[in-house]
């Protein structure tokens, strides 16, 4: 079982990996996703790798746009940016991969 403070170290470490990204290959989403591959697993990721995590960060960019249009923010709430929420949610899914977290 997974308390509360893990999950949100998990979370966290995520935004922080997605900031990362978002610094060293600004707007460049395949550069993104190479740069997370090679950070995490230590190699390359695949064509297949890249075209997978790209439509996932679409797919995620989409719904979290529609998620936030649809919702009422505080005034005082930072705002939105679904683009980067998004790599933040593929990050953790990166990291909670079994490549990740066994040895191949």
């Amino acid at each position: 079982m997974v308390s509360g403070a893990s999950l949100e170290a998990n979370l966290d470490s995520a935004r922080r990996l997605a900031d990362r990204l978002q610094v060293e290959a600004p707007n460049d989403r395949a550069m993104q996703v190479q740069h997370a591959w090679r950070l995490l697993y230590g190699k390359p990721a695949t064509d297949a790798d890249v075209a997978r995590s790209l439509a996932y960060l679409e797919e995620q960019t989409k719904a979290l746009t529609k998620y936030h249009h649809d919702i009422q923010h505080a005034k005082d709430a930072p705002k939105p940016n679904p683009p980067q929420e998004a790599m933040a949610s593929l990050c953790q899914v990166l990291c909670s991969s079994n490549r990740f977290l066994y040895i191949e």
